[in-house]
């Protein structure tokens, strides 16, 4: 049994030993994040242009968007597509 008082092993990142499954944990939970997010975002996007694109060229065009820069307008954020 080891002695409560004698260091834990170092694993090179200046966590103890016990720190290192959490911080995995942690940076495994923040790349789900963050994947879970651009996943979120192409879904809005793609319900977004789906949406657009069975409006009419006067529609559009009272929007701001065309037809011909749809797609990259909405991946560029164009502020309120759908309105």
């Amino acid at each position: 049994m080891q002695d409560q008082s004698e260091p834990r092993p170092d694993t090179g990142t200046g966590h103890s030993a016990a720190h290192a499954p959490r911080c995995r944990l942690a940076a495994l939970v923040g790349r789900l994040r963050t994947r879970l997010q651009a996943w979120r975002e192409g879904w809005e996007a793609a319900s977004t242009y789906d949406h657009l694109r069975g409006l009419s060229d006067n529609d559009l065009k009272r929007r701001g968007l065309s037809r011909h820069s749809l797609a990259h307008d909405i991946n560029n954020g164009h502020p309120n597509p759908k309105e």
